[in-house]
């Protein structure tokens, strides 16, 4: 007779060890998905990128690194309001001057002339231009 041993619950061992195995299989890919998200958020991170850290460092400077970005992000949006609006401030300048036009130069810096010893001889001026 072909007797099929049980466990508990009613279900064959052979296929109690399947789902366990299938189970474990799908435990371990879950596993390794959140070692490998954790090594991308640790490399996303300057001061972490290529360091040993654990879990615990890695969520503390991410969320460092989240605020710093923030700041600056909120520092950027502050000049760039004060940009617009100083813009804004010159083209109604520019609106009621109609015509006047405004040059700003930027001059070079001035050259510096060479020492004496460098300067050039001057032409006698005993030569006329024809003798040359």
């Amino acid at each position: 007779m072909g007797l099929c041993q049980q466990r508990s619950d009613g279900e064959p061992i052979s296929q109690g060890a399947d789902k366990r195995a299938h189970h474990n299989a799908l435990e371990r890919k879950r596993r390794d998905h959140i070692k490998d998200s954790f090594h991308s958020l640790r490399d996303s991170v300057p001061s972490l990128q290529g360091e040993k850290a654990s879990r615990a460092q890695i969520l503390d400077k991410a969320t460092e690194y989240i605020q710093y970005m923030r700041r600056k992000n909120h520092t950027h949006q502050q000049d760039i309001d004060d940009l617009k609006r100083q813009n804004a401030l010159l083209e109604q300048q520019g609106d009621r001057g109609a015509g006047l036009v405004v040059c700003v130069c930027v001059l070079p810096p001035p050259l510096s002339l060479p020492h004496p010893p460098y300067l050039p001889r001057p032409l006698p001026t005993s030569v006329a231009f024809s003798e040359l």
